[in-house]
């Protein structure tokens, strides 16, 4: 009798539980899930230490700002997300547009100099270079080398949670493994700026 009651209570907790989440927005699972948090002001430092806790790279982290971080976010739809260019500037298009970045990860990954590209005409890789910033406000020198055959942006924030550690990690691991071609990789945060 007692592991009836005992099931029982598990049955209607469960219940209870699903009926939250399902009268709940997707918004709110996705943010549980993946540890979405509310975006707060970020500085160097802070993103640094976020990075080196989550394993990633932060030698090559970048700014914008608070007009660019408009623009760029309205461009590429949501956080995270790339941008590939090639070594002319050209926008690469590696998914259809309205789609999600899952094609990213292959994308990347078998990318070579020798494949057939569609492009996006209204996208250039000077236009977005000389967005970048240094965490100071100042605008930031990139090196432009003709042994660079791609220049891949990965737009990141670090209120977007475990999205960082499972799609800006990996993306950025796949292009230093990429063995077909030569990959740049330049990450740039959209987190509010306290220099903004």
């Amino acid at each position: 009798m007692a592991i009836i009651n005992k099931n029982r209570k598990i049955v209607i907790i469960v219940f209870i539980i699903f009926g939250i989440l399902s009268l709940s927005s997707c918004k709110f699972v996705i943010k549980t899930f993946y540890g979405i948090k509310k975006p707060k002001i970020e500085t160097e430092k802070s993103l640094k230490k976020y990075l080196k806790r989550k394993g990633i790279n932060s030698n090559n982290i970048y700014a914008v700002s608070q007009n660019d971080f408009m623009q760029i976010t309205k461009q590429i739809g949501g956080i995270p997300e790339i941008l590939i260019f090639d070594k002319n500037g050209n926008n690469i298009m590696y998914k259809e547009e309205g789609q999600c970045n899952a094609n990213a990860f292959d994308f990347i990954d078998n990318i070579s100099k020798d494949m057939k590209f569609k492009y996006n005409n209204s996208l250039k890789l000077d236009n977005y270079i000389s967005k970048l910033k240094y965490f100071n406000g100042k605008p930031a020198t990139i090196d432009k080398s003709k042994d660079i055959d791609f220049y891949l942006f990965i737009f990141w924030a670090r209120y977007t949670g475990r999205l960082n550690k499972n799609h800006v990690k990996i993306w950025e691991k796949l292009a230093n493994n990429n063995t077909k071609c030569n990959i740049k990789v330049i990450k740039v945060n959209l987190d509010k700026q306290e220099w903004w």
